[in-house]
């Protein structure tokens, strides 16, 4: 940037008025990039609205909010401005092909495997009967196992949903949301800081 000549106390004034237009410019920013990086984990979050009782384990149905769990601000540590996005755990399609790649790329392509089923003893009968649905153990059920496993049943020892939580949800959310969002919030900066400068 180009200073005119003036008095000491001018330049000191100058630099002063100009370290303060880099604070407020700093905090808008901040501003700009927290509503990008919502924008890119909500494009890439898809948490299902229906979760089944085969697969929560209180053994119920429920419906969650398909927006995802997340929460956002700006604020400063000593001179540094930050955009903070918090994603909490979700529960999302357990059979997408992206969450199985990163799930065994982390050993941990077992958890979307249904270890029992909610079943009504004695099918049609017992329904009408009014009996209560009974967790029933694969391992203690090799006959339940082998349907379970059947094709033509829909694959039941696949689970539906999955709660995305921990390494999973970083790599398939959090990760590709910031480097969806660099280009922008670094092009921002940019500008913010030439109009700081007077440039």
């Amino acid at each position: 940037m180009a200073w005119k000549k003036g008095s000491p106390k001018q330049f000191g004034q100058r630099l002063k008025n100009t370290a303060q237009a880099i604070k407020r410019e700093n905090t808008a920013t901040a501003s700009k990039a927290l509503t990008e990086l919502e924008a890119q984990v909500q494009k890439r979050a898809k948490a299902s609205r229906r979760v089944n009782k085969q697969d929560n384990p209180r053994g119920t149905v429920f419906n969650q909010a398909t927006a995802p769990p997340i929460s956002g601000r700006t604020g400063r540590e000593g001179d540094t401005v930050f955009a903070r996005v918090t994603i909490r755990p979700f529960w999302t399609g357990a059979r997408s092909q992206a969450l199985k790649a990163i799930l065994t790329t982390l050993g941990l392509i077992p958890t979307l495997f249904r270890r029992s089923l909610l079943v009504i003893r004695g099918g049609r009968r017992g329904r009408a009967a009014g009996r209560a649905p009974q967790r029933i153990h694969f391992r203690r059920s090799p006959q339940l196992a082998r349907w379970a496993a059947r094709a033509d049943k829909g694959s039941q020892y696949l689970a539906h949903v999955t709660r995305l939580k921990g390494e999973a949800l970083r790599r398939l959310v959090a990760v590709g949301a910031v480097k969806a969002a660099v280009p922008k919030v670094l092009r921002d900066w940019r500008q913010a800081m030439s109009r700081a400068l007077g440039r």
